[in-house]
């Protein structure tokens, strides 16, 4: 039979080994949104075709946005710096775009995040057309010859209701996001 200052050390080597576990984990934990922040998609749900982005929403997208489900589209703008595999953000801008569909009318609405009226569209065709060119118009603004951008124009899963957030992350339907891409705009 053991001691009682045998098993306290036994103890203490436990519950030290359990906290370097923890703080690993934690540290692992941290650093994967960084690695997801610079990893690209699949590049099939937003394609750059002649000047312009075109948006292709999924089945499974439009069957949830016509169901009432409002998707956001968050544009980003940043100077970038890679490091290793990894490339960073500094300096970003960010706009938001939200759609939703209104039943009894069946339009498209989109709204800005601005006090103005969200636009109206009646297909998720042109709906979509007019949240890339806004997205490229933003890209114009912020990109000069002195300081190159890089933009990201991604449907946000975060802002999806709770319960449908996990299914989002797990199928390939709802990655809709073109990754930091560099482009010219036709406009």
């Amino acid at each position: 039979m053991r001691d009682e200052s045998e098993l306290l050390t036994i103890n203490r080597l436990t519950s030290s080994a359990h906290r370097t576990l923890i703080k690993a984990l934690g540290m692992l934990l941290c650093l994967l949104p960084l690695a997801l922040w610079s990893l690209p998609s699949d590049g099939k749900s937003i394609q750059y075709v002649d000047g312009q982005l075109v948006i292709n929403l999924s089945e499974e997208v439009t069957s949830a946005l016509n169901n009432g489900v409002p998707l956001t589209f968050v544009c980003e703008y940043a100077t970038l710096t890679q490091v290793l595999f990894i490339r960073w953000p500094r300096k970003t801008y960010r706009h938001s775009f939200e759609i939703t569909h209104h039943v009894l009318s069946n339009r498209y609405l989109v709204s800005d995040g601005s006090e103005l009226a969200p636009k109206i569209f009646s297909s998720t065709d042109d709906t979509m057309e007019y949240v890339a060119s806004q997205a490229l118009s933003f890209f114009d603004f912020y990109n000069s010859s002195e300081t190159r951008y890089h933009m990201r124009l991604r449907l946000s899963i975060m802002d999806l209701p709770g319960p449908m957030r996990l299914s989002a992350y797990m199928t390939k339907a709802w990655d809709i996001n073109t990754g930091w891409e560099t482009w010219q705009s036709a406009q």
